[in-house]
């Protein structure tokens, strides 16, 4: 049987996991300003609407501050639509587009690859009619200079060299510029989901993302304790987590010995329960926060669970259920003066609190786990095993 601290050293492998999931994650989540001035420089020069490049972070080249980064997501939310229309036209016109014989082969190196690149980046801003004639006469016009200079050697491009450098820049200009715009629309996306990473009360936060993942394996870590607790103390036990119901002799004899009774009744209880429900067994049994002085650690570990529930179940807005009263219809666990509709974020101060709350109350369990027989009964149910 697995022992309650190799419980606990899964716990805490897996907590130093995502931790350095989310160290990792917070590390990458950076935009930079060079990234933005390139996107910005190609929006420039296809005379396209662009996005701020902030003074601030051009000379230190620090990550954008999170007043940039919303002013950047605004920015790329207002530009978004003409960008979009623009790659639509760009990507008929290439698809338009045969691509010259043997494009691929060319060397860039070779005459015609030079005369190729200098048509590209002539038409890179023009490539109307008028633009294509222009180009045409004047190389045509070089390499009848060029002719005579050289005394008609074979090295100097013919006309047809000339309008195959044309057909084939016309089509990779209009590659790239195509290819342009999709980078672009591919770093306004990146763009957008860096600034809602780091922003505590985003759906995909780093911080909100890695709290439910350490709360999942809290969750877990638990239930796994209190079941090896169980079966380490059966008879004392068993009557602290279980529910009113009785179990009949006609029930027992389905099981081929008792330690497959025994199981089946521990995961038959502990299955309709929640992390809330063993948590204040737990408290009550003075498994965890056994002193006085420990029921605001305890309110904080209920808050931590309330938390984790409204975040998985109603996008971390503040609903009813995190906001449970007691009889005189106070909030039990409200312990951050929070109202219905508020949208609760996770912080690095809550972060590392829930992280300190987590890995001290496993330790807890683990002991109580370990000392099994000193169990106090004081959950206030019961099981009976009665005749049928």
């Amino acid at each position: 049987m697995v022992r309650p601290s190799e419980i606990r050293d899964r716990f805490l492998t897996e907590q130093d996991y995502i931790q350095r999931y989310v160290r990792l994650l917070e590390a990458k989540a950076k935009i930079r300003q060079a990234e933005v001035r390139d996107v910005a420089n190609l929006l420039h020069r296809y005379r396209l609407p662009t996005i701020p490049t902030p003074s601030s972070t051009s000379t230190r080249g620090e990550p954008f501050s999170a007043q940039e980064s919303a002013d950047l997501r605004s920015a790329i939310k207002d530009v978004r639509p003409s960008i979009e229309k623009a790659l639509a036209e760009a990507e008929r016109e290439f698809r338009a587009l045969e691509a010259p014989e043997n494009i691929d082969r060319v060397d860039v190196r070779s005459i015609i690859g030079e005369w190729i690149q200098c048509f590209v980046d002539a038409l890179e801003m023009d490539a109307s009619p008028m633009r294509l004639d222009s180009l045409r006469q004047q190389a045509l016009e070089q390499i009848r200079r060029d002719k005579n200079e050289l005394g008609g050697e074979s090295s100097v491009p013919t006309p047809e060299d000339i309008e195959y450098a044309i057909r084939s820049a016309v089509y990779l200009a209009s590659y790239r510029k195509f290819d342009a715009l999709a980078y672009v629309l591919d770093n306004f996306t990146e763009f957008e989901l860096v600034t809602r990473l780091t922003e505590p009360e985003t759906e995909v936060s780093i911080l909100r993302q890695g709290f439910i993942l350490l709360m999942t394996a809290f969750d877990a870590a638990i239930f796994d304790l209190v079941r090896v607790a169980i079966r380490k103390d059966f008879f004392g036990s068993i009557a602290a987590f279980s529910t009113r119901d009785k179990l009949s002799l006609d029930t027992l004899g389905k099981y081929k010995d008792f330690e497959a009774f025994r199981d089946s009744l521990i995961e038959e209880q502990l299955r309709g329960q929640y992390l809330k429900d063993l948590l204040f067994r737990l408290n009550r049994m003075s498994a965890i926060c056994s002193s006085q002085s420990d029921n605001k650690t305890f309110s904080q570990l209920i808050e931590l669970v309330n938390r984790r529930n409204i975040h998985i179940h109603n996008r971390g807005v503040v609903d009813e259920r995190y906001l449970e009263r007691d009889e005189q219809g106070n909030p039990r666990f409200n312990i951050y003066n929070l109202k219905f509709g508020d949208m609760i974020g996770v912080d690095h101060e809550y972060w590392d609190s829930a992280n300190a709350l987590c890995q001290n109350c496993i330790q807890e369990v683990v002991t109580w786990a370990e000392n099994k027989g000193q169990l106090i009964s004081g959950g206030g149910s019961s099981s009976a095993i009665s005749g049928a």
